[in-house]
């Protein structure tokens, strides 16, 4: 089984749905703390003129040491009406605004939520307009005891639930938080992601691309080709045999 272990990002990029797309399940990893100013609650999108701005959650002070799985958010209509007329202002005349706005707004319902059921049912959601089908458990679900590492709870979470390759984002990889060999010692293979991001038109002005926005940039300007246009930038690298981070330029 592939199998991806990842936080719920807010509106995340595309290549955290090429992630999606590529494996079986996708583990959320909702039981470890919240980090101020992270993509769980906030996300990047490109206004009109070509300029990256961002749209963002309002969390609470009192939960910025809280988990994710333990934190609140409260989505009141100025919030909402904010991102409504921000994306608006910013799309409107992208080429596929008016066939994805009113799908894509709805994914913002009002009220109090938890923020990982929050992000998770959008991401959830926005893979069924794009026709990525993934299984989706939670970490916090699986009563795994304490771990004395991040790798070592990543690494009992894939084989608890039968993972036989583990798929990571790049950045997961060379901040140093994982030995992928030891992945392989426990018979899972470990890839990294290498996304060659592709470009598409960001309205008429190409020059000044702006690559990792919100997953609704790409919506918004190539519409039923955007699961096409992601996987054109797919790469992953077999990094099982890697024993630290000085040994990744060979795989590279």
């Amino acid at each position: 089984m592939k199998v991806a272990i990842t936080q719920p990002n807010f509106l995340p990029w595309i290549g955290y749905f090429d992630l999606l797309d590529t494996v079986d399940l996708w583990v959320c990893l909702d039981d470890v703390q919240l980090t101020k100013r992270s993509f769980v609650v906030r996300n990047r999108v490109v206004d009109k003129t070509g300029k990256p701005s961002w749209l963002s959650l309002n969390v609470a002070k009192q939960y910025h040491r809280k988990n994710i799985n333990e934190t609140f958010i409260h989505v009141d209509s100025k919030w909402k009406n904010s991102i409504v007329n921000k994306l608006c202002a910013y799309y409107r005349k992208a080429r596929y605004f008016s066939q994805y706005s009113d799908g894509l707004f709805n994914l913002l319902p009002e009220g109090e939520f938890l923020l990982s059921k929050y992000n998770t049912q959008i991401i959830k959601s926005i893979c069924q307009i794009l026709g990525i089908k993934i299984e989706v458990i939670y970490s916090s679900e699986l009563n795994l005891p304490p771990h004395h590492s991040p790798q070592d709870k990543i690494l009992s979470t894939a084989k608890l639930v039968g993972a036989k390759s583990y798929y990571n984002f790049r950045n997961g990889v060379l901040s140093g938080l994982y030995a992928p060999y030891q992945f392989k010692e426990q018979e899972i293979k470990f890839y990294m992601q290498d996304y060659q991001h592709p470009k598409y038109t960001q309205f008429k002005d190409s020059a000044n691309f702006h690559s990792f926005a919100s997953i609704i940039d790409l919506l918004f300007h190539e519409g039923p080709s955007s699961l096409a246009f992601l996987k054109q930038g797919r790469k992953w690298l077999d990094i099982s045999d890697c024993t630290s981070i000085e040994s990744l330029p060979s795989y590279i």
